[in-house]
């Protein structure tokens, strides 16, 4: 169930995780209550930042660096349109050594809305917005990249700018962005053509900033759904480890105009991998989404060690539930998973989901918006299991703290497995041209930490087997073919390949092959 952000904690809480703070000689560290705000960010675990934010609320980036630093990007008025991004020190106050004081801000009257920002490997920031042309309506992606210091990259495209159109059709990439181990950036979205033909669509860069001659259409991919399927709508994507890129979102389905989960696969080419689903695609029936009656919506997709997914789906006329579905990693339903592939949970209040991340131990947070009973709305947290089921160590609250969370919908796990939620609020309570950007940031738990280090197999030490382990892995090699010929010591954490994949994708972010 969701939980209510808030400082209060349970006695059984507090006591579960001062027992494994004993167990793991981990007390020293402060290991905090899970989702307990996080009194070392701010002062009292959230911050409000004047960027003069508003109605463009809904429209936010959201990127975390190992040290702990947060940009918090978004649209805002100055008093035109403007690209604005914010760069947190890891305890809240603004880095006045980024940009100019601490913010850094593109104007220009053709931005609607921003498409997201991720921080690259070389620590430069890549900005993606929507651009709209008044001279001629003409709808394009804007892609920006500054140096760590928010000074303009000129390597990247033309003076730290690429725009790039989409024949025929409008495209609104507001799905996230993600990156190669070569550098190239690819974002997904909607494509937008006449009336109601909206498609899946992805665009991939070069480190350049130049679009990829070798993906789709001279760096674009419009995907073409079956006849039935008439348009798409809140698309996002993964990449899985071989490149090959699975878009996810929401369908209009005919004759019936019912509102289902839909996926797509794209090769490293971004051609429609037919050995997807059904010939590329994954169309989920009315039956099995349950929603004769009822409104659905899917919102985010997860990919898991073992290269299966997982889709948050917004569920009810009133979005009361919310729900899991799990799919294969060839975009079949896991009907292994929940009750036929499905996991359905009753959820206080009149709540709506946006993100979800995984935690360390394969458990999921989820991130929305709830509101009591007299509509007054809050940020909200819930965690769940591996298998989709509640998890019934989460603590449960009921105080409110603020107006935080109106249009909170960036979630993210610091690399030491705090958790930072960023967007939008009205401190005050007012009209929305005050909203601001503001963030927030919880304990994650008893694990705080995702300890990526040589230690490969947790027998304590670095040596040789490690070495060996991290060798064959690089390699592409699965199964029995890495442990194979090795001995481990008795104490080992992790001997099987199962253990040893999930701890590479888990704590070191490696892209391994299920």
């Amino acid at each position: 169930m969701f939980q209510r952000i808030s400082i209060a904690a349970s006695a059984r809480d507090v006591f579960v995780a001062s027992i494994f703070c004993i167990a793991s000689a981990l007390c020293a560290s402060g290991v905090a209550q899970p989702f307990a705000p996080d009194l070392s960010f701010g002062g009292t675990g959230q911050v409000t930042l004047a960027m003069n934010a508003g109605a463009s609320t809904d429209r936010h980036g959201l990127a975390v660096a190992p040290d702990g630093k947060m940009l918090i990007a978004g649209i805002c008025y100055l008093p035109s349109y403007a690209i604005c991004i914010v760069r947190l020190l890891a305890n809240g106050n603004i880095d006045l050594a980024f940009a100019i004081n601490g913010k850094l801000s593109i104007p220009s009257n053709k931005y609607g809305g921003l498409a997201g920002v991720v921080l690259q490997r070389d620590e430069k920031i890549l900005v993606t917005a929507r651009c709209t042309y008044a001279d001629t309506n003409i709808i394009a992606v804007c892609f920006h990249r500054f140096h760590a210091n928010g000074t303009i990259d000129t390597s990247f495209g033309s003076n730290g700018l690429t725009e790039v159109t989409v024949p025929n059709r409008s495209p609104y990439m507001s799905g996230r962005v993600t990156l190669s181990g070569d550098g190239k950036a690819v974002i997904s979205g909607i494509c937008s053509g006449v009336g109601d033909d909206q498609r899946f669509c992805a665009i991939r860069l070069l480190d350049s900033g130049t679009p990829d001659p070798n993906f789709g259409n001279n760096g674009v991919s419009v995907i073409a759904f079956p006849p039935n399927v008439y348009y798409q709508e809140r698309a996002t994507h993964v990449r899985q480890s071989d490149g090959e890129i699975v878009i996810s979102g929401q369908c209009g389905l005919q004759p019936s105009l019912a509102h289902v989960p839909c996926l797509s696969r794209l090769t490293e080419a971004g051609l429609i991998d037919e050995s997807f689903g059904t010939l590329g695609h994954t169309v989920m029936s009315p039956a099995a989404v349950q929603t004769a009656t009822l409104f659905t919506e899917a919102q985010d997709l997860l990919l898991r060690p073992d290269g299966s997914f997982l889709l948050l789906n917004n569920y009810g006329n009133i979005f009361g539930k919310i729900s899991f579905f799990a799919f294969t990693r060839n975009g079949l339903l896991d009907i292994s998973f929940g009750t036929a592939g499905r996991q359905i949970h009753d959820v206080a209040g009149n709540s709506y989901s946006f993100r979800f991340e995984p935690q360390l131990d394969g458990r999921v947070v989820v991130f929305g918006r709830c509101a009591d009973a007299n509509f007054n709305s809050f940020a909200c947290l819930s965690r769940f299991n591996a298998d989709g089921t509640i998890d019934a160590t989460f603590p449960i609250t009921s105080t409110i703290t603020s107006a935080l969370g109106y249009d909170t919908r960036m979630l993210m796990l610091q690399a030491d497995g705090k958790i930072v939620i960023a967007g939008a609020c009205n401190p005050g309570g007012s009209a929305e041209s005050v909203y601001e950007f503001c963030a927030a940031r919880f304990s994650g738990g008893p694990l705080d930490s995702n300890r990526c280090t040589g230690d490969i197999d947790g027998d304590g030490v670095i040596n040789g087997n490690d070495s060996l382990l991290l060798a064959r892995v690089s390699l592409g090699l699965t199964g029995n073919a890495v442990t194979q010929g090795l001995s481990f010591a008795p104490h080992a954490t992790r001997k099987s390949w199962i253990e040893l994949r999930n701890y590479l994708f888990n704590h070191c972010a490696m892209a391994v092959s299920p």
